[in-house]
């Protein structure tokens, strides 16, 4: 492996706006992220409010009842309790006391970020990490880009891989999409009772493979794209579902958007959204063709929704409020 395409992390853990206050704690123990949480707190003597449910109502009565500083969550989480808040509960609850939304999980465009700070009125910040890997990238106490993840972390070695070539692609080539792959001193030795997938997880440098694809900028900082196999491609060209839905979700009658691949036997896949209604005027008015026109409008030709839009009133989500992609996939087989 060339040296050119190993990267180092220089950026220290940490961050000082989630050094002090009252973190809410929405994650379970069963995600590196409650377990970041928990340990996290206990090393700072932070005071932390555990709320074992994400519903809209919940969050922002906690944020409001304890005077929230911080808040660790996932971007589906996010949009329905900001448009929650925004739409219905503006007037009941007061959450001016939110400094910090700290998020991760999936991908968060820059004009969702922004839209987002708005409604809450305090600063977001992106973050990248996997139970297997603990964290990879992060701002510190630095202010970043919308819709960056931040930097490299300290301790943490990088490759950034050509899915189609398996070469690296070198520190010096910035806006080149790759593969993910880390090695560090928190990596995971392997998957218990399980040396197959163990053996799979890692190349042959010792590496674990994510399996997400990022992009480094002309500053450093880095961006989520998608998920390998979440990827859709449509006439050999690929399409990366997260920059779709970031589309959607700019809409103020969408809340919650997720984009998959239609089997198209003359096409490979067809880019298809499931969405959720926005309570609001917006969302009571919404087509299917505004939405496949706003994505024609915005990306290229081969991006457009042309496996078409299914109106949901939930889209169902996983736990910490992750969209279940799968149980759509399913769901669309049968449509």
């Amino acid at each position: 492996m060339p040296a050119a395409g190993r990267r180092s992390g220089l950026l220290a853990h940490g961050n000082d706006q989630a050094s002090t206050g009252i973190l809410l704690v929405s994650s379970p123990l069963c995600w590196i992220s409650g377990v970041f949480q928990y340990l996290w707190t206990l090393v700072h003597g932070q005071i932390r409010v555990l709320v074992p449910v994400s519903d809209p109502v919940s969050i922002l009565a906690s944020i409001d009842k304890f005077k929230i500083t911080s808040w660790l969550t996932a971007p589906p989480v996010l949009f329905t309790v900001g448009s929650e808040y925004e739409n219905k509960y503006k007037n009941h609850y007061d959450i001016s006391s939110l400094k910090t939304i700290f998020l991760g999980g999936s991908s968060t465009g820059a004009d969702v970020h922004t839209a987002m700070e708005e409604v809450f009125g305090c600063k977001i910040i992106q973050f990248y990490g996997s139970t297997e890997t603990g964290g990879v990238f992060g701002s510190g106490s630095k202010i970043v880009p919308p819709g960056a993840l931040g930097t490299l972390l300290s301790d943490v070695e990088l490759r950034l891989v050509n899915i189609d070539t398996g070469e690296d692609i070198p520190a010096n080539v910035k806006n080149a999409v790759g593969e993910v792959r880390v090695r560090s001193k928190n990596l995971m030795l392997g998957y218990y009772k399980n040396p197959e997938a163990t053996s799979e997880a890692f190349d042959e440098h010792g590496f674990f493979k994510t399996g997400d694809l990022a992009y480094e900028d002309e500053d450093g900082y880095f961006y989520f794209v998608d998920r390998i196999k979440e990827m859709i491609k449509y006439m050999n060209y690929q399409v990366a579902t997260a920059e779709v839905e970031a589309v959607l979700l700019q809409h103020p009658g969408v809340r919650d958007a997720c984009v998959v691949g239609r089997a198209s036997p003359a096409h490979g896949e067809l880019p298809t959204a499931f969405v959720s209604r926005a309570d609001n005027e917006a969302g009571e008015a919404l087509t299917e063709a505004e939405l496949q026109a706003m994505v024609a409008e915005q990306l290229t030709d081969y991006k457009r929704l042309r496996g078409g839009v299914f109106f949901l009133d939930e889209l169902p989500t996983m736990e910490m409020g992750k969209i279940a992609r799968r149980s759509l996939k399913e769901m669309l087989k049968k449509l």
